[in-house]
Parts: structure tokens; C-alpha cells; sequence
């Protein structure tokens, strides 16, 4: 995302260099008469003009996007995925080959160059069972995949546990932000894998209460459930 964030500025920049090219070149005869010695005054002021001007109208961006929301959503585009998700996955219950859903929460913040992802899984009956923090998180922008590397807490028993997620980023369109989030969760010390699926609530943590992120995580694992 730095990419984009530096294509804007060099653009900004060549804009602001060539207006100050032509201020520049009013610099007269009288002022500096060998021309050599005036062209390369004038050169050199135009590049120190321009390398502060890049960096200070960079730096104005980043600082307006983890400011100003729709600015972070303008400069991340298909790859903003800030806000409140809910999906599921499943377990093997031990002793037995059937498989149960675990409902997730996420709750996600991200930056021009970072990401912080907090997840909390729940059991069938609704109570918290693992908290998951993910490591390290990125996403490859042109395979439009978010990539996790998780650890895991168990609430129940002391147990400590590592994870590789990857999730594949569902939207309306390529330059639209994703909707959805469809992957594969490895688990690590087990060597399974699981499917995993989640849905965008919104970009505001504070307008879902626990119980209602809960709630949606039942009924979209019950909505796609029933399109089997």
C-alpha cells in the first residue's frame, strides 16, 4: 500500500516540480550571470524543492488515512478489510469423527502498512473457548489473499496452539473492498486443515455489542449452511 501512497506523491510531486521550474527560471541574468553556474543553481533548487515536497505530501497522506476512514478506504481500495467480521470454521470433537462449528468474531485494524487482527472463537453453545492472535498478517494484493500466521489460548484448558490461515478476499468487483473472507485454516500442530468463513458487519467495533456479533456469527453460519 506504501506503493500507491508514493505513486500519488511522485505525481503530486512532478505537478509541483514543473511550477517550480518556471518560478525558477525568472531568476535573471543579473542575479547569477554565468549560465552554467545558473542552470545548476537552478537544477539544484528544483530537486531539493521536490524531494522535500514528496516526502512531506507522503507523509500527509499516511497521517489523513489513519485519521480520516474514507481516506484509508480511498488509498487501501480492494485491499481495505478494516472493521467488525463474523464467520466460522469447525473441530473434530475428540473421540469422535463428527465435526462441530466454532462461530469467530474479528475484530480487525489496519494501517497503510499494517494489520492487527483480534479473534475470539466460541463453542456451539455460545461460550468462549480460544483466543487467537494473529503473529503476523498481510495480504498479497494481487492474488487478493490474506495471509495469518496465528497463535492460539484456550480458555478451558491450558493449551497453546499455532495456526496458518489463508483466506481468499470475496467482493463485487476487483477494485471494490472484500465482503466476505473464504480459506483454509492449517492447524499446525495437528497438521489438519479446516475450512473457514467469514462476512464484513461493519467498519465500527463499537456498533455491535458481544452477544449480537454472536448472534450474526449463528445466522451466517445457518445461511450458508442451508445454500448446501
Amino acid at each position: 500500500m506504501i506503493k500507491k501512497v508514493y505513486n500519488i506523491s511522485l505525481i503530486a510531486t512532478s505537478v509541483f516540480a514543473f511550477i517550480a521550474w518556471t518560478l525558477t527560471q525568472s531568476i535573471k541574468h543579473e542575479v547569477i550571470e554565468h549560465e552554467i553556474l545558473r542552470h545548476s543553481v537552478i537544477a539544484l533548487l528544483n530537486f531539493v524543492l521536490a524531494f522535500g515536497f514528496f516526502n512531506m505530501f507522503a507523509k500527509i497522506i499516511i497521517s489523513l488515512s489513519n485519521r480520516i476512514k474514507w481516506v484509508k478506504r480511498l488509498i487501501l481500495g480492494s485491499s481495505y478489510i478494516e472493521g467488525v467480521w463474523v464467520g466460522y470454521t469447525f473441530v473434530e470433537e475428540e473421540g469422535e469423527d463428527t465435526f462441530t462449528p466454532r462461530y469467530t468474531t474479528f475484530m480487525i485494524e489496519q494501517s497503510i502498512d499494517d494489520i492487527v487482527i483480534t479473534v475470539k472463537s466460541h463453542a456451539e453453545n455460545l461460550s468462549l473457548r480460544t483466543f487467537i492472535t494473529p503473529e503476523v498478517a498481510w495480504i498479497n494484493k494481487q492474488k487478493r489473499v490474506l495471509y495469518m500466521v496465528n497463535s492460539a489460548r484456550r480458555v478451558v484448558a491450558p493449551f497453546f496452539g499455532s495456526s496458518f490461515v489463508e483466506f481468499h478476499l470475496v467482493s463485487k468487483g476487483l477494485s471494490t473492498s472484500p465482503e466476505q473472507l473464504e480459506g483454509i485454516v492449517t492447524y499446525l500442530e495437528e497438521g489438519s486443515m479446516r475450512r473457514v468463513s467469514a462476512k464484513k458487519l461493519s467498519t465500527l467495533p463499537h456498533k455491535y455489542e458481544p452477544k449480537k456479533l454472536l448472534e450474526e456469527s449463528v445466522k451466517f453460519y445457518q445461511e450458508k449452511m442451508s445454500k448446501k
